[in-house]
């Protein structure tokens, strides 16, 4: 099966855990195969069960203005730049 190379990663930045047992979490969201790392950004809360699951409470798209935390943002690294840094193969 071929892929549509349009695979947004999610990726946890942070949380917050509610006196109600609810816990929100910080994600941004990623498109590596367009080295961009700003896509956009969203709070997603849910319920921890008894059996180790959850319960999925709410999602938030966080807007532009919205977002206080704008510093998290570091481009993506070019495969030249990755290999100087980290050695190529």
């Amino acid at each position: 099966m071929r892929g549509t190379g349009y695979i947004l990663i999610p990726e946890v930045v942070g949380y917050k855990e509610h006196s109600d047992g609810t816990i929100t979490l910080n994600v941004h969201v990623v498109y590596p195969y367009a080295g961009d790392s700003n896509v956009y950004m969203h709070d997603v809360t849910v319920r921890p069960l008894s059996d180790r699951g959850f319960q999925y409470v709410s999602n938030y798209i966080v807007s532009e203005e919205e977002n206080n935390n704008i510093t998290w943002h570091t481009p993506r690294l070019t495969e030249d730049e990755w290999n100087d840094i980290y050695g190529g193969q």
